[in-house]
């Protein structure tokens, strides 16, 4: 076993906070670190403290290109980074060459590089020409789970707070389609409620999760128009509505290859709203016409990236990449 898992930041409830209040939160990422801690530590992660790095204590694992995983090699601490894709646009041309020289350092001196999609595995790869370890992306299958087509509505939702194209959703509103938008971002609300479009988006901001979860059960379709292609946005969503039954169009690109094999989602290659349209009219049809296929594909998501399922594959890639009883 190893001192400690350390990571940038541990999970709230593990901080004595209490924001897992009740059964209504679904668990996510900060459980999966939790159970990876207990697996290989037998104690819940650590936030990481400059002392750990001098004493060579744990093993480091974080999402973030900070300075801290750059650092943690000198000391002899290994970095298990988990890489969400390429940097994201800068202003200036010297600060792009500098995410992509950090990311890269990182990227070679990691002990271990995991990776969720495959588009991401093709860019580390290309960037450092490592080997890798693809893991899934988490949801909690128990709590996004599937819901009986029957009682779905005439209406597409588009879940998200960023990457999204909000004029197009505008645009599905204003050929007569009954559009739900759910963010958390302020900018996305506000153009919806006060941009004066034609049609009309219903904006629904800072929802349960529980009344999340309602809208995936009950939307026709699950809409997800990116704008962004350098990590994979929008994975929760897609994942949480496929879990729930709902038929998803989704733009081409990063986060699509995660899901594009499957038979209740249909991919779109422009931003032309009349093959968004098309689309969302091919993906509404499964409801009516291949309710099984909603059904199994929302078997595999659950089987496949329910956080216990998450967290051995995780543990498991950490045991065969570094050797934890010697750490």
């Amino acid at each position: 076993m190893v001192g400690s898992l350390l990571v940038d930041r541990p999970p709230a409830h593990l901080r004595g906070e209490t924001w897992r209040a009740s059964s209504d939160v679904p668990r996510n990422w900060f459980d999966v670190l939790n159970l990876v801690a207990l697996d290989l530590t037998g104690s819940p992660p650590a936030r990481w403290h400059w002392r750990d790095l001098v004493f060579r204590r744990g093993i480091m694992m974080t999402t973030h290109p900070n300075i801290w995983p750059l650092l943690a090699p000198m000391f002899g601490v290994p970095v298990v980074y988990l890489c969400w894709g390429l940097p994201g646009p800068s202003k200036t041309k010297l600060g792009a060459w500098i995410k992509r020289w950090r990311l890269r350092r990182i990227l070679r001196s990691a002990r271990l590089i995991l990776v969720n999609d495959p588009i991401t595995a093709r860019d580390v790869e290309l960037l450092v020409r490592r080997s890798l370890s693809i893991v899934p992306y988490v949801i909690d299958a128990a709590f996004f789970r599937f819901g009986p087509p029957t009682a779905r509505a005439e209406f597409v939702l588009v879940p998200g707070n960023i990457d999204r194209d909000e004029a197009l959703v505008a645009e599905f509103a204003s050929r007569g389609v009954d559009v739900v938008r759910v963010t958390l971002s302020g900018a996305a609300a506000r153009y919806h409620r006060e941009g004066g479009h034609r049609g009309k988006v219903t904006v629904y901001e800072g929802l349960s999760f529980a009344q999340l979860r309602d809208l995936y059960l009950r939307a026709k379709v699950v809409a997800l128009p990116l704008t962004s292609n350098h990590h994979a946005a929008g994975q929760t969503s897609v994942l949480e509505a496929l879990a729930c039954g709902a038929p998803v169009v989704i733009s081409r690109g990063r986060t699509a290859a995660l899901v594009e094999h499957f038979e209740t989602v249909v991919t779109c290659a422009s931003h032309d709203v009349a093959e968004w349209l098309a689309a969302i009219d091919r993906a509404g049809r499964l409801v009516d016409e291949r309710s099984a296929v909603l059904a199994r594909v929302s078997e595999e998501v659950s089987r496949t990236h329910a956080p216990d399922v998450v967290a051995t594959t995780i543990s498991r890639a950490i045991r065969n990449g570094i050797s934890v009883e010697a750490s």
